[in-house]
């Protein structure tokens, strides 16, 4: 039977080390914010071979819902990567899940979720990876609470020692979670302080999910007896205990009220879908992976060289004299691979992940239309057109989709010069039917005239970045 794996709770109070077993958890160690050193001594003495899951119970989840244009393939992967590195410092401690898709707008609905500060939480994985270790999975607690309760269960109120957390569920997702510090397991739930912050949660929910929020049922997780007579939600919501107790033995010396039991077993069960792998698991199970299959190699090249000196002396001469070519290529790739990520050792992100975010950077800038390859066309042919006062320019790159990628679309309003030129007309306007032909001659195209209600001409097309004269008188 294998070994339960070491779970780790990190919270703003610091780090605390468990160990789920069939009738119970038991504590194995606890760390201050302070005590990463002692932390790090308390690693050298565990199983190289140890397993370790992280909850992160803290304040920095952030979960922001957008509607996204639909796209697949590489634009759907960049416009993805671009909307998490806006929300989110660290994409290592986010993702993006869609919601639902709307076919006929051609857009879908997406959450993005993941850690708005990741640097508390990093300082103690630091100090995992520098003892040459990894953790299989990185869960949020909020993730938790959504995945194991029934679904939909509505707005979840749990407590800890980090305090008290709102987590809005919805579709086994948490589409949103506050962790109020004020508020720890040792809070007493007749005291009816906490409930104003339920209230607040729910005005919030009620903006993010229109027509919901006085409908969204509370589960409180924690025993109907404690909670004394404290009244109902306003507006009719309904409200109901749960205690955690029903769900799973607590924790020794904990409050009835403590849920932290509950998240640890459900971090020990935690599929794969949930939370992020510690970026770390992957270099620290690959070079074992590496000469698995090194050995695996040599032991299959080493029997089919002695079948064959079996049939023919010559032909094993020839497959040993392959053997050692090829054994000398792994020995090169081995040492070329070993030097590629002593290099690579102190970079702050993965050789990847820094090559494609030079990609994205440069796919942007490409997109970009400098100023003057349309500032010098239009400046040349207004130069060209008298009777005619420039109000107003625009231009932006020629819309997703549209094959003429050379093209910038470009809008801009003029109206007459009073001292040269009469009130501005749809028709006969000598002025605006030689500036039009003027914008043909640069090879504009989709070139499109409308005059507004206050005389004003409103001009939109679409103009060749590649022309950099003006037209020639």
């Amino acid at each position: 039977m294998p070994t339960p794996p070491i779970l780790l709770r990190i919270d703003a109070l610091g780090l605390e080390a468990f160990q789920c077993h069939e009738h119970a958890i038991v504590r194995l160690a606890a760390f201050g914010e302070g005590e990463r050193h002692t932390f790090a001594e308390w690693l050298k003495g565990r199983h190289r071979k140890a397993r370790y899951r992280i909850l992160a119970d803290l304040p920095d989840e952030s979960h922001e819902l957008e509607t996204l244009p639909r796209v697949r393939g590489a634009d759907r992967r960049a416009l993805v990567s671009r909307r998490l590195a806006t929300w989110y410092p660290q994409p290592a401690y986010a993702k993006a899940e869609t919601l639902a898709v709307d076919r006929q707008a051609n857009t879908e609905q997406v959450l993005f979720s993941g850690l708005a500060r990741p640097a508390r939480i990093e300082a103690w994985i630091a100090v995992l990876h520098d003892a040459g270790l990894a953790g299989e999975r990185l869960v949020p607690a909020s993730e938790l609470i959504a995945h194991f309760l029934p679904s939909d269960p509505g707005l979840v109120v749990s407590f800890s020692r980090a305090g008290m957390r709102l987590t809005l569920a919805e579709g086994r997702r948490a589409r949103l979670s506050r962790l109020v510090e004020g508020f720890s397991a040792e809070t007493s739930l007749q005291d009816t302080e906490w409930r104003a912050e339920v209230d607040r949660t729910l005005h919030y929910a009620s903006s993010i999910q229109p027509g919901r929020g006085e409908r969204i049922q509370v589960v409180v997780l924690a025993p109907a007896t404690v909670a004394g007579d404290a009244p109902p939600p306003p507006g009719g919501t309904s409200l109901r205990h749960l205690d955690p107790a029903e769900l799973g033995p607590p924790l020794a010396d904990t409050p009835a009220t403590d849920s932290s039991a509950l998240l640890l077993r459900w971090l020990a069960r935690a599929p794969r879908r949930l939370g992020w792998p510690d970026s770390g698991h992957g270099a620290a199970t690959h070079p074992r992976r590496a000469l698995s299959f090194t050995l695996g190699a040599g032991l299959l090249l080493f029997i089919g060289g002695a079948g064959m000196a079996g049939l023919d002396w010559k032909a094993a001469q020839e497959a040993r004299e392959r053997n050692t070519a090829l054994e000398r290529d792994i020995g090169r790739l081995q040492r070329e691979r070993a030097a590629v990520e002593a290099g690579h050792a102190d970079l702050d992100a993965p050789p990847a992940q820094i090559i494609h975010s030079m990609r994205l950077v440069t796919r942007e800038r490409s997109a970009a239309v400098a100023p003057l390859a349309v500032l010098g066309p239009m400046a040349a042919i207004l130069d060209h057109s008298p009777g005619l006062a420039l109000q107003t320019l625009d231009w932006s790159a020629s819309p997703t989709g549209d094959t003429r990628q050379a093209f910038a679309q470009v809008k801009l309003s003029l109206s007459a010069d009073t001292a040269r030129q009469p009130r501005m007309d749809a028709a006969g306007n000598a002025a605006l039917d030689a500036f039009i032909a003027r914008l043909s001659a640069t090879g504009a195209q989709d070139i499109g005239l409308r005059i507004g209600s206050g005389g004003d001409a409103h001009v939109e097309l679409l103009l060749p970045l590649g022309h950099t004269q003006g037209p020639h008188r």
